[in-house]
């Protein structure tokens, strides 16, 4: 019997819905790598956002003034800029894939030597590197369009036209090149206080 374990929480969400304001304030559409290409490359210590607080999910202001407000009321510096919310939106994304990751290996009782990363998220090198520099695993990144394609696998199965799901992900597997991300050494206790930090915000309940 197989258990899938899923969590959601928003971040790339939040950069989506800024990007409307940045394209519009500049009046010409982003490309998606334009707007990760001034992450910061060692992941330095920044400015934290806690993604599951509930006002950034209610009526009001745009995402951007919210963004603002969280990074005012709880105390830390910040920039008005495109650039400098991406990366703390990117890094408190990749803490709280830490948080959520640790309680998983707690639940499940498994340690994990790898992770795969599908989505969006798998097409920014910084993001899969910090992410394997925070976790102290291997990132991999496969492709992209995951939704897409595991669509066509199950119709391919529902039509024949595969044996079974782990023909699908053979096939997968054969017509898309992973990136493998491997953690670097040195970084493991910043990313942990970078973990306390973000817990310590989740308890202050800020209030928009």
């Amino acid at each position: 019997e197989e258990i899938v374990f899923v969590l959601m929480f928003s971040g790339f969400y939040f950069i989506r819905e800024g990007g409307t304001v940045w394209e519009r304030r500049q009046a010409v559409p982003l490309l998606f790598d334009e707007w990760y290409e001034k992450l910061d490359e060692t992941g330095h210590p920044g400015p934290l956002i806690d993604l599951g607080c509930k006002d950034f999910y209610s009526d009001g202001p745009g995402i951007e003034e919210r963004l603002l407000t969280y990074l005012s009321k709880s105390g830390q510096a910040y920039e008005d800029t495109q650039h400098f919310l991406v990366s703390t939106l990117v890094r408190s994304i990749v803490v709280e894939t830490r948080i959520a990751f640790e309680e998983l290996e707690t639940f499940s009782g498994t340690h994990y030597q790898r992770i795969f990363l599908t989505g969006g998220g798998s097409r920014v090198d910084t993001f899969c590197s910090w992410l394997a520099d925070c976790l102290g695993r291997e990132v991999r990144a496969c492709h992209p369009e995951s939704a897409v394609l595991g669509n066509v696998i199950t119709q391919m199965h529902a039509h024949g036209r595969i044996c079974d799901i782990s023909e699908g992900r053979k096939i997968l597997s054969e017509s898309f090149e992973e990136r493998v991300f491997s953690p670097a050494g040195g970084y493991g206790t910043i990313w942990a206080e970078r973990g306390e930090k973000y817990k310590r915000l989740k308890k202050l309940h800020v209030v928009l």
